[in-house]
This record gives structure tokens, C-alpha cells and sequence, in this order.
């Protein structure tokens, strides 16, 4: 897959996309406790050869904001997502995600969006 793509994009000199579902895996990191992540719905042992060939991982979602409530004894935490969604750039634990092109962290994306706004970044045309 690595081989493929990369000949292809070189070869050709064209861009390509990629696009995936995503799924839940568990962390069972060592240095922390147990967590889960959002990574491209591939099987494990592809997913990181395809990961490794890409310029570009981006994980669109809505952005998360976590509120507590205190009423009293009991406190109450739950999860609220704005209705903006946004193409995330920079991996963190909660998904997969990475650039080459330093992009900014988080672009808006509407419903209006269109992929053109996107290879401004790499053409090297963004400020």
C-alpha cells in the first residue's frame, strides 16, 4: 500500500484522498490508565502503513466541551458538541490525526465546504 500510493502520487503528480470511517480502539498505554481513541476503520496492521504514506490525516468531528455541573452533593459531568463542525490536523490522544503542511490545529467546516480550500496548504499558498 506504502509503494502504491506513494508511486502513484510521485509518478502522476496528483493528489490523493483517502477517506475512511472511523472506529473506537482501547489505549492500553503503560504510562497512563486505559483510554479510548478514534482511529480509521482499517485493520491494524494496514492502518499504520497507511497512516505513514499520507501527508494528510484529518479527523472531522465536532468540538468537544465538557461541563460540570455542582448541585450540591452530586456533581454531574457531561458532554456538549457545538453544531460547527471542524477538520482536526494534530493527532491527539482522543483521534488520529497529523499534517505536513502546517496547517492550523482545527479548520471550520461547513456545509458549504469545499476541498479546494484545502490544497492552498499544500501548494504552499497559505499565510
Amino acid at each position: 500500500m506504502n509503494t502504491t500510493v506513494t508511486t502513484l502520487r510521485d509518478r502522476h503528480n496528483v493528489t490523493i484522498v483517502l477517506i475512511a470511517h472511523s472506529t473506537i480502539e482501547r489505549v492500553d498505554d503503560p504510562r497512563a490508565p486505559s483510554f479510548s481513541t478514534f482511529a480509521p476503520k482499517l485493520h491494524k496492521r494496514g492502518r499504520h502503513l497507511v497512516v505513514d504514506c499520507c501527508d494528510l490525516v484529518g479527523f472531522l468531528g465536532h468540538e468537544l466541551r465538557i461541563l460540570t455541573d455542582d448541585q450540591g452533593f452530586k456533581e454531574r459531568t457531561r458532554a456538549t458538541a457545538s453544531p460547527q463542525r471542524f477538520l482536526f490536523t494534530e493527532g491527539t490522544p482522543a483521534y488520529t490525526a497529523k499534517n505536513r503542511y502546517a496547517m492550523p490545529g482545527k479548520i471550520p467546516v461547513g456545509v458549504d465546504f469545499d476541498i479546494n480550500e484545502l490544497t492552498k496548504y499544500w501548494k504552499g499558498e497559505h499565510q
